[in-house]
């Protein structure tokens, strides 16, 4: 019996800390408008995988290991859903899924409208 908790509070750290990477890499996503630099984001992701998973591997607690991955796991996926464009394998996922690179090109084109009305209310303060 205390295996099954244990593994069901497993999932839920998991969970949570896919979601917490989701969130993080969606909007680290929305500010990105070029494939080398979503690629470049992809790559520190890696090398932040790699170091967080050492350090909990390291320290013996299964609860670090889980949330380190599980971070990695939803910041990659937050990345590719807030940079919006088809990339490298997610051309096959998107293709799948049937989305299109209008819906991506219509996400961008909000995201910076969002980026636009934030700096044009700045500008309107300071145009005096």
């Amino acid at each position: 019996m205390k295996e099954l908790a244990f593994l069901i509070v497993m999932a839920l750290i998991g969970g949570l800390f896919v979601v917490i990477g989701y969130k993080i890499g969606t909007e680290i996503g929305k500010r990105v408008y070029k494939n080398s630099v979503y690629w470049i984001c992809n790559i520190v992701v890696f090398v932040l995988g790699v170091l967080l998973s050492a350090i909990s591997i390291a320290t013996g607690i299964p609860a670090t290991t889980v949330a380190a991955i599980g971070v990695i796991a939803g910041l990659i996926a937050g990345l590719k859903h807030g940079f919006g464009t088809p990339v490298g394998i997610w051309k096959k996922h998107d293709e799948f899924f049937k989305l299109s690179n209008e819906d991506a090109e219509a996400q961008k084109e909000q995201n910076k409208r969002e980026l636009m009305s934030v700096q044009s209310k700045d500008a309107d303060k300071y145009k005096k």
